[in-house]
């Protein structure tokens, strides 16, 4: 479960919307989360319900999570609950509500259904076209020189990560959710400098997110309008994991 992503260069110091100073004196660039509760899902034998909170090391806030996960056979459904603080600060936006984990093989092709073929959120996507997409995982980056959230590729309802010597990885989401695919972890996209400085660890990081905050130009000009600003709120999200033997 993820609450965070890399500030991008508007939310930076010295802007007109300094939100990266804010997002990490909560704690939120290093959220914990602490399980709560499995058990059977009351209402379907065959899923199991995961009750979990994500808590801040800098502040009282957080988030109750609710995960439920059922087998069908070909693969892994995932539905997931995701219910901020209810005294969230009205004028702190989140980063973004998702769900982000990392595949021990590296492939090194991306085919997805959704805008591409290059980045796109909130605020960014006009450029973009609904579509079937093919990348490679070098190209799926943007290569900004100064490290930071990148490479989502929005409305995904499905996508196949394939090469290497693992399984490939296909994912269903029918609702759409954004999709970024990293040979890095948004941590080490936050720790750098320097483009040239980014480390890869042999690990493949895949994040979806449900709900993004708008990048805005906040650097230069103004800060995302209203519509793509992430307030906290309730987010539900689903998706479905397969993989199969190349």
């Amino acid at each position: 479960m993820d609450l965070y992503r890399a500030p991008v260069d508007n939310e930076r110091a010295r802007t007109r919307a300094p939100l990266e100073a804010r997002w990490k004196r909560i704690g939120l660039d290093h959220a914990r989360r602490r399980l709560v509760e499995i058990s059977a899902d009351p209402d379907d034998a065959g899923t199991l319900r995961v009750r979990s909170r994500i808590g801040l090391d800098g502040s009282a806030l957080g988030a109750d999570v609710t995960e439920r996960w059922s087998a069908d056979g070909e693969g892994i459904g995932v539905e997931v609950t995701v219910t901020p603080s209810a005294f969230w600060p009205k004028d702190l936006p989140l980063p973004r509500i998702g769900w982000t984990f990392a595949l021990p093989s590296a492939p090194d092709q991306v085919d997805y259904e959704g805008f591409g073929p290059h980045e796109s959120y909130p605020d960014t996507g006009g450029g973009t076209t609904f579509g079937r997409w093919s990348s490679s995982l070098a190209d799926f980056q943007v290569p900004y020189v100064f490290p930071q959230e990148n490479g989502n590729r929005a409305g995904v309802v499905r996508a196949a990560l394939s090469g290497g010597e693992g399984p490939s990885l296909t994912l269903r989401a029918p609702e759409g959710l954004g999709l970024a695919v990293r040979p890095w972890s948004t941590a080490e996209l936050d720790l750098r400098a320097h483009d040239g400085a980014l480390r890869a660890d042999g690990l493949t990081w895949v994040t979806l997110s449900a709900a993004l905050h708008g990048v805005g130009s906040a650097a230069c000009g103004p800060e995302p309008l209203p519509q793509y600003v992430l307030t906290a709120r309730e987010e539900t999200f689903r998706f479905h994991l397969s993989a199969a033997r190349p």
